[in-house]
């Protein structure tokens, strides 16, 4: 945020937290209220219920961050799951 607004963004330390959202239409509910703000993938809002009621504001510095899979510490990963991490690593290297 802060390379593309450095004027604006006031850096993580200074936002208050007051939940957790996992659900991208969730998340989306507050910021079309004009409570906050989040960075999403454009899929994402175009396939938000009110498009119109957000503010997309264009990046002019296109920022990529790095992806990685996690998991709890000392606790193997059931194997069931195993054909999620095989797909998403196949779909990630292609």
């Amino acid at each position: 945020m802060s390379v593309n607004f450095k004027a604006d963004y006031k850096g993580p330390n200074s936002l208050t937290i007051k939940g957790y959202v996992n659900q991208l239409q969730q998340i989306l509910l507050p910021v079309a209220k004009g409570v906050g703000y989040t960075v999403l993938a454009k899929s994402t809002v175009e396939q938000f219920q009110q498009p119109a009621l957000l503010q997309v504001l264009p990046l002019e510095h296109v920022i990529q961050d790095s992806l990685y899979l996690t998991q709890k510490r000392y606790r193997q990963i059931p194997a069931r799951y195993q054909w999620f991490v095989d797909t998403i690593k196949t779909l990630l290297s292609e």
